[in-house]
Parts: structure tokens; C-alpha cells; sequence
């Protein structure tokens, strides 16, 4: 079983494609949370994603109007969720049908294309986004103390995705994007991660270039 998170602040005008891309999923053993952050429950925003509660008695929505910024949203978001596979949908996203049903089979090996080894062409001064990769013990709690350091560091988490690790009963890995403003703050974010995590790995630091 997998919870889906989406927090909404702005965008509410594409949520119909996103929950039906959710809905539409050939796996249907999901729960999905929708976070409204920063409008009250009196909002036209919160209302309009309340009436997506109707379309499947496995949609909640959940209003955060006192969080501010999306990782301390994702934060509150999480203690609602049931299951421990967690994947994080943006509203102006949609999903292909087959994702989770590609994503949870036990020996789906993706392939990656390696470019180059090393950065020789970003300097650090540019580099305002990373994919990262950790393992946390299975606790109460491991996972919202690493996203409050990204928010305290002044990270924009802009995917989260959990998988369970074959063979090992109650490890995960997740796999995160992140962007940031600073090379500084990511950096000190990184360091520590590296003690928190019990595995840590940087996949990717690189130039955003979506606006």
C-alpha cells in the first residue's frame, strides 16, 4: 500500500488531472492526502479539493492554514499517512497510469545513462539543485527529523519517494529532490544527513533550469 501526498498552495486549477491520473492508476492499492497549506477552510481553495473526498473514499483532504512552506506541510502530511511507502505528487503533475504498478514490482531494475563521472561544468556558485538518496532506521520519527533539517537549512523539497529494500524486512530507501538558493545551506544540510542517515548518497547536484 503506498500514501500519495499532494500539498497544494497555489495550482488548484490543475487538480482534476492530477487526482484523476491518481485515480486511473492500474495499481489501486493507494491512499491519497491532499494538504491545503496557507488557506482556511473557508477558502474557495480548500472547498474546491474537498469535493475530490466525493470521488473515492480513499481521498482525504486536510487543511494546514497555521504551516507555512511546502517541506513543513510534507511535515504534518506524513503523520496522517497509514502505510510506509510514501510518494509525493505535485498538483500541476500528472502520473501514467502504470507508475506505482512499475514502481512496486520487487525486480523492476531501472537503467540510468551516465553522462559524465564529474562535475566539470557547473561550479558550485550555480548549482541550486541535487537528487539525493538515504536509508533511515526503522523508527518513529527518523523521517520527520530529516525533513525539518532540510527545512531548517532552507531546502525546497520538490519530490520524495520511498522503496522498500528487497530482502530486508522494514528498510527503506528514499530518493529526494531538493532546491535551494545557496550552495552553503545544501551543504550543511548534506553534512548532517551524513550522520543522520545510516546510508547517504548524493545522486546528482546540477543547475535548475525550470523557472
Amino acid at each position: 500500500m503506498i500514501s500519495i501526498l499532494i500539498p497544494i498552495y497555489n495550482g488548484i486549477e490543475f487538480i482534476e488531472e492530477s487526482v484523476t491520473s491518481v485515480i486511473n492508476q492500474t495499481n489501486s492499492n493507494w491512499e491519497l492526502i491532499i494538504g491545503i497549506n496557507g488557506h482556511s477552510e473557508n477558502s474557495d481553495i480548500y472547498k474546491k479539493a474537498k469535493e475530490y473526498e466525493n470521488k473515492s473514499d480513499k481521498i482525504k483532504v486536510l487543511d494546514f492554514f497555521n504551516i507555512k512552506g511546502k517541506s513543513n506541510t510534507l511535515n504534518e502530511m506524513i503523520n496522517f499517512c497509514s502505510y510506509d511507502f510514501i510518494a509525493l505528487l505535485d498538483v500541476d503533475d500528472i502520473w501514467h497510469p502504470k507508475k506505482l504498478e512499475i514502481q512496486t514490482i520487487n525486480n523492476n531494475m531501472t537503467r540510468f545513462v551516465i553522462i559524465n563521472k564529474e562535475n566539470n561544468f557547473v561550479s558550485k556558485d550555480e548549482i541550486n539543485r541535487a537528487s539525493i538518496k538515504f536509508e533511515l532506521d526503522h523508527k518513529r520519527g527518523s523521517l520527520a527529523a530529516v525533513l525539518n533539517v532540510m527545512s531548517d537549512c532552507k531546502l525546497n523539497l520538490t519530490k520524495i519517494q520511498s522503496l522498500p529494500k528487497i530482502e530486508t524486512p522494514w528498510k527503506y530507501s528514499f530518493f529526494v529532490d531538493v532546491t535551494f538558493e545557496k550552495y552553503e545551506d545544501y551543504a550543511k544540510a548534506k553534512s548532517l544527513l551524513e550522520i543522520m542517515a545510516e546510508y547517504f548518497k548524493v545522486l546528482g547536484e546540477y543547475k535548475n533550469t525550470r523557472p
